[in-house]
């Protein structure tokens, strides 16, 4: 796969709503305490590919300013921004140029 490349645009508002998804991250302890195991594996999939994309690809903090090159599989990319209510289109056709304005939430 090539990777793809998005502009620092597009990277902070993918940034803050990472940040921002993951405040729900203790639902994953409250569904386990609940005993609700396919829920607590659920968000546990979902988190796990929010960080891996923060982690490989993102990084913290501001950013460098410049274009960002997303290494992270296509799977995990297509699930991620999935979930992200800045994203115009859903499922498999999830392209990481079609955010709102960051102030639309």
């Amino acid at each position: 796969m090539s990777a793809i490349t998005i502009t620092a645009e597009e990277r902070d508002a993918l940034y803050d709503q990472i940040l921002v998804g993951l405040t729900g991250i203790g639902d994953v302890w409250t569904a386990i305490e609940a005993r609700n195991f396919e829920a607590a594996e659920r968000l546990g999939r979902a988190y796990c590919d929010d960080l891996r994309l923060l982690l490989d690809d993102l990084g913290w903090g501001g950013g460098c300013g410049g274009p960002v090159e997303l290494r992270t599989p296509a799977n995990v990319l297509r699930r991620a921004l999935a979930r992200s209510p800045r994203c115009t289109n859903s499922g498999a056709n999830a392209k990481p140029g079609n955010f709102s304005s960051p102030g639309e939430r």
